[in-house]
């Protein structure tokens, strides 16, 4: 189904849904599991998540994995030992490393009228540094030191939505006309964030975790964000095609 991007009294929703995403996504990639959050997962408020995820067709496939894998026949220590491993595994031992860098051998894959950093370097690491700076975006500290690392990467698009739904209230909220242009500006902020930062090298990350995860959890969550965030792309465009005064076509759901 075709859909224009939220209506104004939905904004504030929508935009609170996709920062609260990509944050949690975020949160996946930054460190492991404990067993008290692998317990919600598994039976409590974190498995309604998944199951809603689950729901949502193009979702599905990531969200199925991830609860296949949590509906494994181990306890929860068990259990939360061998994510433990696996995350090792594709994280931190190289099989499936998630940072920008390591899948453009140094020179991001960007579009060439992306904003080059300091000095007119191109590099993924150097392009966060300088845009951290320039939006001057914190990051938390239980997220990894790397800037180029997916966490970082997915915590910095949260913040820019947050920062969207900031600039469509000071612009009169409900009363924001679509073309306004702090809020156009926001949108084009966004989708070349998710075109230079995240889209170039997700789909090569998902496959690697696919392919040496072991237990399936992983690669759920690898297969479910790039779904998203290719989903959030469309629906970035059809928002800022409606701020120019046309749609794209595109399904814009968040």
């Amino acid at each position: 189904m075709t859909e224009t991007p939220a209506p104004a009294a939905d904004f504030a929703g929508d935009c609170l849904r996709r920062a609260e995403l990509y944050r949690w996504f975020a949160g996946l990639l930054a460190s492991r599991l404990d067993p008290v959050l692998l317990r919600a997962y598994r039976n409590g408020p974190g498995r309604a998540v998944l199951d809603n995820l689950r729901a949502d067709p193009p979702l599905q496939a990531g969200a199925a994995r991830m609860e296949a894998a949590l509906d494994a026949e181990a306890d929860d220590a068990a259990l939360a030992k061998a994510l433990a491993r696996d995350f090792a595994s594709l994280f931190e031992d190289g099989k499936a490393p998630p940072r920008a860098s390591a899948w453009h051998d140094g020179v991001a894959d960007v579009p060439e009228d992306a904003e080059a950093a300091e000095g007119g370097r191109r590099d993924p690491i150097s392009l966060m540094k300088a845009l951290l700076r320039r939006t001057g975006f914190g990051v938390r500290d239980s997220l990894p030191d790397a800037p180029d690392h997916v966490a970082v990467q997915l915590d910095v698009m949260a913040q820019l939505v947050a920062e969207g739904m900031a600039v469509w209230r000071e612009a009169g909220g409900e009363s924001c006309a679509p073309d306004d242009p702090a809020l156009t500006g926001n949108w084009r902020q966004q989708g070349a964030f998710l075109d230079a930062h995240l889209l170039p090298w997700l789909p090569a990350f998902r496959d690697a975790c696919t392919t040496h995860d072991p237990d399936g959890f992983y690669a759920g969550v690898a297969i479910l964000l790039v779904a998203y965030v290719e989903r959030d792309r469309a629906y970035v465009a059809a928002a800022e095609a409606a701020g120019q005064g046309g749609t794209d076509g595109t399904d814009g759901r968040p």
